[in-house]
């Protein structure tokens, strides 16, 4: 407040109240009207009657405050005794003696508190409103009107929330990017907001709820600020689920990894891909859903359960090809990956046999795919692991019957190959046995069983006019000329070739014999152990004498 002030050498008027008692505090050239003060007894007034604490007059005041007029009922009071240096014991009823330049406290009314006196030189103050002429006010220090304090903070946060929006919509940019730029707008106004307020204190705007609107305005831009520039990770995370909600996975996931989620433990990353693979996988799109439910279990395998959800969607994605589209469905993938889907700690006995049933059925389906491509050796594999790991299967007896399908074309490839003994007779001997029941068992009993063929041919000079006759005998006696000769067949002139038909199976010496002239020639071959029946006759396969000696000459 302004104060009037007036020179505090001056003196003050020297006027009392009507009725009161004068101004202790005037002129020095008037007489002292109180006595009461450097230990002269206060004035009295009617006696009998008390006297009145006087109101002293603030030095430098230019007006004094009126002194009460005495009481008739108040006792007088007798005067202190004068000052010696040291307090003096007061007579009863009396002041007690103050030292020099000090007034003593006396109570206003018998058993009431004590009157105070201001010392003499005490700082002149006036706590009652402006004396004289007030300071005029600045007119930015005057309180807004109410719609003013309306308009402000909705101004700020229109301007914040209006550049984030224009900034996402305008340039398509990230929410965290578009936060940032409302951010920093958020700050720039909170500077200004600042001053603002700052400037308003300092001119002598201090209302409590002026300053208290002002500080919960900055307070609230500040937060803002300093919220969309620093917290760009809750926002991508929030922007991210955003995303994913709408089934804008590839965002979604770009956004989880820019709010900091790396692999392998990236649960949102994780659940996303898991989410994509199954909405692919709705729309029967196999080959898409594998490769995102593939990326959860190697790339973010250490994310929780959203690993096992990707197994799930996995099993689920296999299953579904297997069913719905034989035809090219990845067998070899889909039956690797049952067996360790089943042998997860977290299927159940009924996960198991789920999975089960569907790896049944996906072997039965990769052994019919291999054998109409003439991989017959394969099929047969995956027949026979329908028949021994699944036996309960309703694939088990299909399976069976195909398998023996697949032994037989097998058998009858091999007959053909240069190892026909070691590769087409185990093969019809295990299709005679373990699937005798069906037709092509039996069909291979009766091959294993039938007559054979015998070819080769004879090396060297041999007789050509006329041409030997090569026989198979059961029996031989080369010294005295014995031969059975069961079965018998001409030797080409040219080439020295010869083929047995229909040979019952055995073991047989083969040899030749010509007539040149009177003599009969008799050639008989042996092997090289010199044991004369070498030639094994069946089963199944036809038997090649390519290995005989050159024809002797003699």
């Amino acid at each position: 407040m302004d104060d009037q002030q007036r020179d505090p050498n001056a003196a003050p008027p020297a006027t009392a109240a009507p009725g009161g008692y004068p101004n202790p505090w005037q002129s020095p050239e008037a007489p002292p009207t109180n006595p009461g003060v450097g230990g002269e007894p206060p004035a009295q007034g009617t006696p009998g009657e008390a006297p009145v604490p006087l109101y002293p007059v603030y030095p430098g005041a230019n007006l004094a405050y009126p002194t009460y007029p005495t009481y008739p009922t108040y006792p007088t009071y007798p005067p202190n005794a004068p000052y010696q240096g040291a307090p003096s014991t007061p007579l009863p009823g009396s002041y007690p003696s103050a030292g020099p330049g000090s007034m003593p406290s006396m109570p206003l009314y018998p058993g009431g508190p004590p009157a105070q006196y201001y010392p003499v030189g005490a700082p002149a103050t006036i706590p009652f409103g402006h004396l004289g002429e007030s300071r005029p006010v600045p007119a930015f220090a005057r309180p807004f009107p109410l719609w003013l304090v309306i308009v402000l903070p909705v101004a700020a946060l229109v301007t914040v929330v209006g550049a984030f929006i224009a900034d996402t919509l305008a340039t398509h940019a990230d929410w965290a990017d578009s936060a940032s730029v409302a951010g920093i707008i958020a700050l720039a106004l909170f500077v200004a907001a600042l001053i603002v307020l700052g400037v308003r204190i300092a001119l002598g705007r201090r209302a409590g709820a002026s300053i208290a609107l002002g500080l919960a305005l900055v307070s609230a831009l500040a937060v803002t600020g300093i919220g969309g520039v620093t917290f760009s990770s809750p926002i991508h995370r929030f922007q991210g689920r955003s995303l994913e909600g709408q089934g804008l996975w590839a965002a979604a996931i770009d956004e989880f990894g820019r709010s900091g989620e790396r692999a392998p433990d990236a649960p949102d990353i994780a659940q996303a891909y898991d989410e994509w693979g199954e909405s692919l996988l709705a729309h029967n799109s196999y080959t898409a859903a594998l490769d995102r439910f593939n990326t959860v279990i190697t790339v973010y395998d250490e994310s929780g359960v959203a690993v096992d959800r990707g197994y799930d969607g996995l099993f689920h994605t296999y299953a579904g090809w297997v069913r719905n589209s034989p035809s090219d469905a990845p067998y070899a993938n889909a039956i690797e990956f049952f067996g360790t889907y089943a042998g997860r700690t977290s299927c159940d006995s009924t996960c198991q046999s789920n999975a089960h049933g569907v790896e049944a059925q996906a072997r039965y389906q990769y052994g019919q795919q291999l054998f109409a491509g003439g991989s017959f050796e394969d099929a047969i594999t995956q027949f026979e692991a329908v028949q021994s790991q699944f036996s309960t299967s309703p694939y088990a007896a299909q399976a069976h019957t195909a398998a023996a399908k697949a032994y037989l074309a097998l058998g009858q490839q091999q007959l053909t190959s240069g190892d026909c003994v070691n590769t087409a007779v185990p093969t019809y001997k295990t299709l005679a046995t373990k699937y005798s029941d069906t037709p092509e068992g039996k069909q291979a009993k009766a091959a294993l069983a039938a007559p054979v063929s015998v070819t080769g041919h004879i090396t060297g000079p041999y007789p050509r006019n006329p041409t030997p006759v090569g026989m198979l005998s059961k029996h031989v006696d080369p010294p005295n000329f014995v031969f059975s000769a069961e079965y018998t067949t001409g030797v080409n002139a040219k080439s020295g070739a010869f083929t047995f038909r229909n040979v019952k199976q055995g073991k047989y010496n083969f040899s030749t014999v010509a007539q040149d002239g009177s003599f009969i020639d008799y050639v008989t071959w042996y092997d090289a152990s010199h044991n004369y029946y070498f030639v094994q006759a069946g089963p199944l396969c036809t038997v090649h004498l390519d290995n005989l000696a050159d024809y002797p000459t003699f």
